[in-house]
């Protein structure tokens, strides 16, 4: 059996503050962007009344699908702590991790730690990360690993 990892999805509150910060902070590239509605979507996502605006963007064979709900209006009173059971974040890969990191800085992004170096981990190689916020609070692992 194969299986490959297709992509992760965030749910955003404003999907242009959003595009800004993957497409022109982070470099992905948007190759779809629609609205999407009806009985199939309502059915798919287990809700009604499903207006949904979804931009499909890529970077170096990784996927991201944006998804701002016009309708139903989304909560946004949850914090999820890295501790908490659920998906808590989700992880890119970079080879120009300090200036991505002065990137993100310069444009008031929170990390939230310095960047950590943990070595050599087996599987991996030697690495080097930081946990930092996108727009919605969600919670983005920057790594290189050399």
């Amino acid at each position: 059996m194969t299986m490959n990892l297709s992509h992760v999805a965030v749910s955003v509150s404003e999907m242009d503050r959003s595009l800004r910060f993957y497409r022109d902070l982070l470099g992905f590239e948007v190759i779809s962007d629609f609205t999407s509605e009806g009985n199939s979507v309502d059915n798919m996502v287990a809700l009604k009344g499903v207006k949904v605006r979804v931009a499909l963007l890529h970077q170096s064979g990784a996927m991201l699908e944006l998804c701002h709900y016009l309708s139903p209006e989304g909560r946004s009173d949850r914090t999820v702590r890295q501790c908490d059971p659920g998906i808590t974040h989700f992880a890119l890969v970079t080879d120009q991790f300090d200036r991505i990191i002065e990137k993100l800085k310069s444009n008031g992004c929170e990390l939230l730690s310095d960047p950590l170096e943990l070595g050599v981990i087996e599987g991996m190689g030697n690495v080097r990360v930081v946990y930092f916020y996108g727009p919605d609070r969600e919670a983005i692992e920057l790594l290189e690993v050399t």
